[in-house]
């Protein structure tokens, strides 16, 4: 039997009834505290690598490999492994919840028109690998580079993680773009050669380590010093542009007051 003072309150609260729980809030506040997770992670490793773990560096697989040890190094040996392994959850639950909210912004956005039906048939497209590939970025810590599957085996979580990222900065640069808001004024024109930049610089990074794997290296990191600062450098600037920059960018796009609203009933 319907309850008249159910139907009465819900008119009252615009159709929503009191005892209904929603959470207001902008997703990219979701964005933001993954990447200081990130970063906190990157900064607790270099620390607890450099004063606990045993090890001299150019013995690692990954200098014999690369001739340099990148910052994978400072995750892989005990007991900076378990440490990582622990706060790592900090990024993955926060970037899944972003993920997720993220889909559901753009999905609403194309269905009142604001953005187009195909970047909401991207979105659809790139969401369930760009999920999995968030929540397995503990697989970092279960195969050791120096492990029995091999580096390969190790290094192919970073890879679909790094690949994931550049994909759903497709999508939150054309939905930045068709509902103006990037930030810091920025115009498209901008913002698309932020992604291109990334994007090569993502590939541009696969290329040369799975060359290197493969025997036919295009920076010879090993065995040239040259190719090992351009090396170097490539990662670096990647680390900058995919880790770093979002931060800043994640931290001016939740102050500008496009909030979402999750209703529990």
């Amino acid at each position: 039997m319907a309850n008249p003072s159910a139907g009465a309150e819900a008119a009252r609260n615009g159709g929503v009834p009191e005892n209904q729980f929603k959470l207001t809030f902008n997703i990219e506040t979701l964005r933001l505290l993954a990447y200081l997770a990130l970063l906190f992670m990157v900064v607790v490793g270099i620390v607890v690598t450099k004063l606990f773990v045993i090890m001299r560096l150019e013995d690692t697989v990954i200098f014999q490999i690369f001739g340099f040890n990148h910052i994978c190094n400072v995750f892989d040996h005990q007991p900076s492994r378990t440490i990582s392994s622990l706060l790592v959850l900090l990024f993955i639950l926060p970037m899944a919840g972003f993920v997720l909210c993220s889909y559901f912004r753009t999905y609403d956005a194309a269905k009142e028109g604001r953005v187009p039906m195909g970047l909401q048939t991207y979105n659809k497209i790139i969401t369930p690998f760009v999920l999995l590939s968030v929540c397995y970025t503990y697989m970092w810590f279960v195969n050791s580079p120096d492990g029995e599957y091999g580096f390969i085996a190790h290094y192919l979580p970073y890879v679909a993680l790094q690949l994931a990222l550049g994909l759903l900065a497709i999508q939150e640069v054309g939905f930045l773009a068709y509902t103006g808001a990037l930030p810091f004024g920025a115009s498209v024109r901008l913002a698309k050669g932020y992604l291109v930049v990334l994007l090569l610089t993502t590939a541009l990074c696969q290329v040369a380590v799975f060359s290197l794997l493969l025997g036919v290296p295009i920076l010879d990191s090993a065995k040239s010093p040259g190719d090992r600062t351009a090396f170097q450098a490539l990662m670096y600037f990647y680390s900058f542009l995919a880790i770093v920059m979002p931060v800043f960018l994640a931290a001016k796009n939740r102050r500008n007051g496009r909030v979402s609203t999750i209703t529990f009933g």
